[in-house]
């Protein structure tokens, strides 16, 4: 059995606190890594303090050790994983910038992503 706030590593079978931007979830006595869109305040120690990214910024990566600022003229997606682009552009979350939608698609503003039109249609936008 390990000390509190301490996840024992089986491989190595010894005991060891939980890493940066993770918390101790004494239920199950497991080192937890923050979620998509929150960050830890490094005191992992203490239960969970994990925080959500301020807003203008994100993060999509479980155990990021920061937030990324959001380009200027976007803001943080509803959960923080992402940039709220302008109308009738795309987050590419691969290139982490807003697009315009490409040649023969159509901004869908529900989903707030561009689709691609069936065969034989074209998009007048």
């Amino acid at each position: 059995k390990c000390k509190p706030q301490q996840e024992r590593d089986l491989y190595r079978e010894a005991c060891f606190p939980c890493p940066y931007n993770s918390f101790y979830d004494s239920f199950t006595e497991l080192c937890v890594q923050c979620l998509n869109g929150t960050v830890s305040n490094g005191q992992y120690w203490k239960g969970n303090n994990c925080s959500q990214c301020p807003h203008g910024t994100y993060t999509r990566d479980k155990g990021s050790l920061s937030c990324k600022s959001c380009p200027e003229g976007t803001s943080s997606s509803s959960d923080f994983t992402a940039c709220k682009c302008k109308p009738k552009q795309e987050w590419d979350v691969y290139r982490e910038a807003c697009f315009r939608c490409p040649y023969n698609s159509f901004y869908d503003s529900f989903t707030e992503l561009c689709v691609q039109c069936l065969n034989g249609t074209v998009s007048n936008a």
